[in-house]
């Protein structure tokens, strides 16, 4: 593959957009990261209430998680933040 200005347009442009699962993810990780800091938790405190890896949580909010989180992840810190699983999924 000859790389040009235009192949690293294109990759540029692949990776920019993220697709819709991609964007649910990180709409899910802004809002546990908002409910988080809302609840003046640390990843560490959000981690003891819900026995997930701080490391997982981290990576959730900011994008870098699973596609699809398993829904017993979200369930978890829906209940370790005190709010219904919808709450994460759709707050509207």
């Amino acid at each position: 593959m000859e790389l040009t200005p235009a192949t690293f347009v294109g990759m540029h442009t692949r990776m920019a957009r993220p697709t819709r699962h991609r964007r649910t993810t990180l709409l899910l990780g802004e809002r546990i990261r908002a409910l988080r800091a809302k609840r003046g938790y640390s990843l560490a405190d959000l981690s003891e209430r819900t026995g997930i890896d701080r490391c997982n949580i981290s990576k959730l909010e900011n994008g870098r998680g699973p596609v699809s989180p398993e829904l017993a992840t979200v369930v978890a810190l829906a209940r370790g933040l005190g709010v219904e699983p919808g709450v994460l999924i759709d707050p509207s």
